[in-house]
């Protein structure tokens, strides 16, 4: 993270460490000069300081390791007035979500604050006996929902307590997954609940979402052993993936830079993949991000490593199998990856290949 992105919130002032008088100050901040004074301001500060107090004390149990690491330094910093911040790159991975801490921008220093109210919720509910069993708890809990969206894009309740079941002695019930989705689909950015299903971030409306049901209604559940639910319940376990990125690789050499970065890159070949889009879809794909897909050469060996990564994904058109393992289960034979033969017919000296 970067200092002036920090210094893009903060507020010009020496820094206050009551909550209330944070809010204020921060809603005076944005406040345009034509805007006149509400008289129940403070009143307004009051109670949102309070709703923040309770979502924060709830969010704790929510918290990963770099989250918590950050809380309990910053909590440490604030009995000498507050974090100063002077490094232009600084490792903040917990600084989130934000509306947890004020930055103060005073003399020339950023200042970043954690409000007495909350360092009191912090230390009082960190030291409680059953605080980090239950934490540790949700993360594993989290970490299964993100795995399972991963793996098959729908998953139902039933399922998820299922895969869970398998790999803990402390056994979950259908009910138990969805309170607990309930909860922490309010942090939580890469699943979703509805009905009785937890949905990946991915599928973005209800049409995607129908699809994807209609067409793996019929099918049995890829049951993952625990070492793919710790590949697949990291939030960039993209980059974990060899496969795909050695496809990723091999298209940086043909994609401009500007076209399209790396990781939105990868995130649209493993969906296109997961998704079994048609080839004729991938080339529409590489065609409209400035691939040269009229070389010939350069297709081939798009080919090559594009059905590697192909033949060793884990689906949701086929319910977290890989092909060759759907093919083992069913006994159905999946179709291979094949770039239609009319799209290269130009020779490789017409390529726009960079180097």
């Amino acid at each position: 993270m970067k200092k002036k992105y920090i210094e893009e919130y903060a507020v010009e002032s020496a820094p206050i460490f009551k909550l209330s008088e944070c809010i204020k100050l921060k809603s005076e901040d944005y406040k345009t000069d034509d805007e006149p004074n509400k008289p129940d301001e403070a009143e307004e500060a009051e109670a949102e300081a309070e709703q923040i107090m309770a979502e924060f004390r709830h969010h704790l149990y929510f918290f990963d390791e770099e989250q918590i690491e950050f809380v309990n330094f910053l909590a440490g910093q604030m009995r000498s007035g507050g974090l100063v911040i002077t490094d232009d790159d600084i490792t903040m991975a917990g600084l989130y979500p934000f509306e947890y801490f004020t930055a103060f921008l005073n003399e020339e220093k950023l200042y970043l604050v954690l409000p007495d109210e909350l360092r009191e919720i912090y230390e009082q509910t960190t030291a409680e006996a059953s605080f980090e069993p239950m934490r540790k708890h949700n993360r594993e809990m989290n970490k299964y929902a993100m795995a399972l969206a991963n793996l098959y894009g729908a998953c139902e309740t039933g399922q998820f307590a299922a895969v869970w079941n398998q790999h803990h002695k402390d056994k979950i019930g259908q009910g138990d997954v969805e309170r607990f989705m309930e909860q922490s689909c309010v942090y939580a950015y890469e699943y979703f609940l509805e009905g009785d299903y937890v949905f990946s971030q991915f599928l973005q409306n209800d049409d995607e979402i129908d699809d994807l049901l209609d067409s793996v209604s019929h099918m049995a559940y890829y049951m993952p052993p625990k070492s793919v639910i710790s590949l697949y319940g990291e939030v960039d376990y993209q980059e974990n993936i060899p496969e795909a990125n050695a496809v990723v690789e091999f298209l940086n050499r043909y994609v401009p830079n500007d076209a399209l970065p790396g990781d939105m890159l990868r995130y649209d070949i493993i969906l296109k993949c997961r998704r079994l889009e048609e080839p004729i879809g991938i080339v529409n794909t590489l065609s409209r991000h400035g691939f040269p897909v009229q070389d010939k050469e350069a297709m081939k060996e798009f080919e090559r490593v594009y059905k590697n990564f192909f033949e060793n994904t884990h689906m949701w058109a086929f319910r977290g199998f890989t092909p060759s393992q759907y093919e083992l289960e069913t006994q159905n034979k999946v179709k291979p990856f094949k770039i239609p033969e009319f799209v290269a017919v130009k020779n490789k000296k017409n390529s726009k290949k960079k180097k």
